[in-house]
């Protein structure tokens, strides 16, 4: 009888394997923390847009050049309003931005809830059909780009 642990020889790569989804679910509610964090610090502009200013960012190529806001234009000002509770103006800012804020929201339980289910972290979105989800997503931006350029050059 030996007195030094049996392990089988496969054991360590799945131990391993759940370390480094542990890891990537810490980081991914990390990830997610801090833009809630961040959108709580900024203020937001009273334009509608053109708060992510505050971090130091150039203004939006696009709206220099057209005049026209871009797709992600007033996103995070939608964030630092939805951050204080305030709807009316984040849905202003960018409809969309309140979807994709609650999903950000939704992020640390998610990530929490997997971590503790000991689920491997790609593979859980790939079951969420996540390219799916983000080419809808697209989709609905470009729809929602589109109407927002088409009133403000009609009206």
């Amino acid at each position: 009888m030996s007195l030094l642990p049996t392990h089988r020889s496969d054991a360590w790569p799945e131990r391993l394997a759940r370390r480094t989804d542990r890891a990537l679910w810490l980081l991914f509610a990390a990830g997610a923390l801090a833009v809630l964090g961040l959108s709580r610090w900024l203020v937001p502009d009273a334009r509608g847009l053109a708060t992510h200013t505050q971090l130091g960012l150039p203004a939006c190529g696009f709206w220099l050049l057209t005049g026209l806001p871009c797709p992600a234009c007033g996103l995070t000002t939608c964030f630092a309003h939805l951050a204080r509770g305030q709807l009316t103006p984040a849905l202003h800012a960018n409809p969309l931005g309140v979807v994709l804020f609650t999903c950000v929201l939704a992020s640390p339980v998610l990530a929490m809830w997997a971590s503790a289910r000991k689920r491997a972290f790609f593979e859980t979105f790939a079951r969420m059909h996540i390219a799916q989800l983000c080419i809808g997503f697209t989709c609905a931006a470009l729809v929602q780009w589109f109407a927002r350029v088409a009133c403000l050059l009609l009206g």
